[in-house]
């Protein structure tokens, strides 16, 4: 299996500010976010919970997704976070469990079982607009 990308959507609560970001090591990014130790928006805003997350297997069409996601408008970014995580759970903790005492070596749990959108060539304008509508 080679490198995979991910494009993810923080939360500060459920509907509440968003932020969209583009990663190769979801678990490290995420876990920065949750310790304040990335600058800007989300540190500001105390940005914190993994609602959305989709993978890919190459950087080219995660950045892509990501740019698109971020010129969507609130409401079908909702809607998507909505279709696979409507409870707005935390899904970090679905992937990781991070150690009592803080360390930067976070600990893989276990695979997520309910939640994955592995989705390796990007959606299709057909799909996006599926979304946009609400179904």
């Amino acid at each position: 299996m080679g490198k995979q990308f991910y494009v993810y959507i923080l939360a500060k609560a459920r509907n509440s500010t968003f932020y969209v970001g583009v990663t190769s090591d979801i678990e490290k990014r995420i876990w920065q976010h949750k310790q304040g130790e990335i600058e800007g928006f989300t540190q500001k805003h105390a940005i914190k919970t993994l609602v959305y997350y989709e993978i890919f297997g190459d950087a080219e069409n995660a950045i892509r997704r990501e740019k698109r996601l971020k010129k969507w408008p609130r409401e079908w970014k909702m809607r998507v976070i909505e279709k696979m995580n409507p409870d707005w759970r935390d899904l970090y903790e679905d992937f990781f469990r991070m150690p009592a005492q803080g360390g930067h070596d976070v600990i893989r749990e276990r695979k997520m079982k309910k939640t994955v959108a592995l989705l390796v060539g990007g959606w299709s304008s057909e799909r996006e607009v599926s979304l946009m509508k609400g179904k």
